[in-house]
């Protein structure tokens, strides 16, 4: 039994189907987050500025998400809301702070204003492991061990979490923050092009045929991570939680370049020295009060370890990542 903001009493028949809606539901999890539960028999709504979604059997709602209250008259009592939206470059996040705060904190916490008026069962905001500095020295870093994050993407990230958890809503509220997310086998979507500091290190790849030394990271693969947003709506004793999601493996970088080159590459000395000056600027730039280029704090993210610990998932909700970052 649910109250509604009116004081009505709503009640929610036991094995009713209930709807997923899926906030940013068109994007690159989005897509296979829908799939997934469709496959499931699960009813599922996207919300995103598509007009018409790829996976059969999702229902489409059309939003521009940066009008006035997107979100308006969108729930349903016992809805299962799972926010994806956001601002994913890092380096457009530098170049357009305001945006950035806008999609990555703003939005999703005046998102979930609007479902607990409307009496949903739950609400997930997908965050991201940027959300929190990495120990150093390759440490493995569980959830509020690491520090504050220095990049805008992070930061912002960092604040929705905060807002989020300690809104006082009536319905559970969960976050997740996912490692660097690739297709992996069991993904219902074709190969995608790598992101972030993978695709920096593609095209250092492409230009120069090698790469500069560097630290280990975590991954995990999307349906890994489908199958953990699943797992934490779905049990029902999970609330005001934040978890790490990554596989229990740590690849280093060129480990997990030769995945999309199709081959093993080799490392350049001289690009590691070149690398390792440009880290060390940015880090000497921070500690002057200076804001350093975008392009530095990927460097710095390819010379550093970043390896994050998900047994507190694992531990919780019972969640069992299958899939590993492919090394050849």
């Amino acid at each position: 039994m649910r109250k509604a903001p009116e004081g009505a009493f709503l009640f929610v028949l036991e094995g009713s189907q209930l709807r997923w809606v899926i906030i940013g539901g068109s994007g690159f999890i989005g897509r296979s987050l829908c799939s997934h539960l469709v496959a499931g028999g699960e009813e599922v709504v996207s919300v995103s500025r598509a007009r018409e979604h790829p996976v059969a059997g999702v229902q489409q709602l059309q939003r521009d998400l940066l009008a006035p209250e997107p979100f308006n008259g969108l729930f349903q009592a016992g809805d299962k809301v799972i926010f994806l939206a956001g601002l994913a470059s890092q380096v457009a996040c530098a170049r357009n702070p305001q945006l950035s705060s806008r999609l990555n904190r703003e939005l999703p916490v005046s998102c979930l204003a609007r479902a607990d008026e409307a009496g949903v069962e739950s609400f997930l905001f997908l965050s991201s492991v940027k959300a929190e500095q990495p120990l150093g020295g390759g440490a493995l870093t569980i959830e509020y061990a690491g520090g504050t994050p220095r990049a805008q993407y992070g930061r912002d990230k960092a604040a929705a979490e905060v807002e989020l958890i300690g809104a006082g809503s009536r319905c559970r509220v969960n976050v997740l923050r996912p490692a660097n997310v690739y297709v992996d086998k069991l993904s219902p979507l074709h190969e995608a092009a790598p992101r972030g500091v993978l695709s920096a290190a593609m095209s250092i790849v492409r230009l120069a045929g090698k790469l500069p030394h560097a630290g280990r990271r975590s991954y995990v693969g999307l349906s890994d991570l489908c199958e953990a947003i699943e797992c934490v709506i779905k049990k029902s004793s999970i609330d005001r939680q934040v978890f790490n999601v990554a596989e229990p493996n740590y690849p280093a970088l060129g480990e997990a370049v030769a995945r999309y080159a199709g081959q093993q590459v080799g490392e350049s000395r001289l690009l590691s020295g070149l690398l390792a000056l440009v880290s060390w600027s940015q880090r000497n730039m921070g500690k002057i009060g200076l804001e350093s280029p975008a392009v530095f704090n990927l460097a710095r993210d390819m010379v550093q370890s970043e390896v994050y610990s998900a047994a507190k998932l694992r531990c919780m909700a019972g969640w069992q990542p299958l899939s590993r970052m492919a090394v050849v």
